[in-house]
């Protein structure tokens, strides 16, 4: 039942992400895009960052110059999570988000791609 949960509320995230995010970040990487995956590899790889063994339920990499955002669904790891560095020499940004469905992102950058992120996940998740 929890991974059915977990599950859901990742392809509502992924949905929101391709239907909504999409219209405004159409390209793959740099400052009008974003990859979106399940696989660390490609987030390793892109930003060549040691994630310390740190694995998420989903990830998303923005071109707004923060790095990756790490997406957590239930338990978090963040205290472990704020132990990885981002390209910016920042803690890799966390959006958790509970089977409450309550989001939160965690080390903010303050950019306009993270706004767009939340306005996007507001239709099917609660975003304060």
């Amino acid at each position: 039942m929890l991974k059915n949960q977990q599950k859901e509320i990742i392809g509502d995230v992924r949905y929101a992400l391709t239907m909504q995010l999409k219209k405004q970040y159409p390209d793959m990487d740099g400052v009008h895009g974003f990859l979106q995956t399940s696989e660390s590899y490609f987030i390793k790889t892109m930003f060549r960052m040691d994630l310390k063994e740190c694995s998420a339920d989903y990830y998303i990499a923005p071109g707004d110059g923060g790095g990756p955002i790490v997406v957590e669904v239930n338990e978090t790891s963040d205290p472990t999570w704020g132990e990885v560095i981002s390209l910016d020499r920042e803690p890799v940004r966390v959006l958790h988000i509970g089977l409450d469905r309550v989001v939160s992102l965690r080390h903010p950058r303050d950019t306009q791609f993270e706004r767009d992120l939340l306005r996007a996940l507001e239709p099917s998740l609660k975003v304060p």
